[in-house]
């Protein structure tokens, strides 16, 4: 057993949750910048890394997912429920 502090951490394999994390249209704009644009993804379950090249709008991606900032337009749907 893997334990982290206090918490105990099951192995991928043998946790029993699912989520799923979706986003339809999903943009993001500053002025006439565009950072996120038309995004469509669908994450379930996992380990996952976000790569780009400076000012691809990673950051502004992860704030818009933790509800941090509001899209222009799109959804961001968590298991089926609108998470915005």
């Amino acid at each position: 057993m893997k334990t982290h502090g206090e918490y105990f951490i099951a192995p991928y394999g043998e946790r029993s949750f699912f989520m799923e994390l979706k986003t339809v249209g999903l943009t993001k704009k500053f002025g006439s910048k565009i950072a996120v644009d038309d995004l469509n993804i669908t994450l379930a379950n996992g380990v996952y890394g976000l790569l780009g090249a400076n000012g691809a709008g990673k950051t502004t991606l992860m704030r818009l997912l933790c509800n941090i900032q509001n899209p222009t337009s799109g959804k961001i749907l968590l298991n089926g429920k609108n998470a915005v």
